[in-house]
């Protein structure tokens, strides 16, 4: 094997034994169909991760399809002041953005929460 791969490889064992990566453990929920769930198994098993049974001992949670209103790219996650954290569809959250919007509703103030735990839809692992 190439040197550049030893080394590549010897430093991604190093995160993982010195839990700073994780490989991803994948759940499929039983509602998404068979032929998508096989899909994304061989999508998961070719990129090095595991698929779980539990649900509780996975690191990311695969829905199936939903979409969004036809008028919706994005919904807010929280506000703080005037600015509003604003999630767009379909994207990571590092994408996430903030911005001074006016809603027509009052969203509660808060710190984001983020879990360890994804939950995704088909939509987003087989783009």
């Amino acid at each position: 094997m190439d040197r550049t791969v030893d080394m590549l490889m010897a430093a991604e064992r190093a995160l993982i034994q010195n839990r700073c990566m994780t490989v991803p453990s994948i759940f499929v929920r039983p509602d998404v169909d068979k032929n998508t769930a096989a899909k994304v198994k061989d999508v998961v098993r070719k990129h090095q991760g595991t698929v779980v049974e539990n649900e509780t001992d996975a690191t990311h949670i695969i829905y199936p399809p939903v979409d969004p209103m036809e008028e919706e790219y994005a919904r807010p996650c929280m506000r703080r002041e005037r600015s509003v954290l604003i999630h767009w569809y379909y994207f990571p959250d590092s994408y996430d953005s903030w911005s001074t919007l006016d809603l027509p509703w009052d969203y509660p103030e808060g710190t984001y929460t983020n879990t360890n735990t994804r939950c995704l839809d088909i939509n987003n692992l087989l783009i």
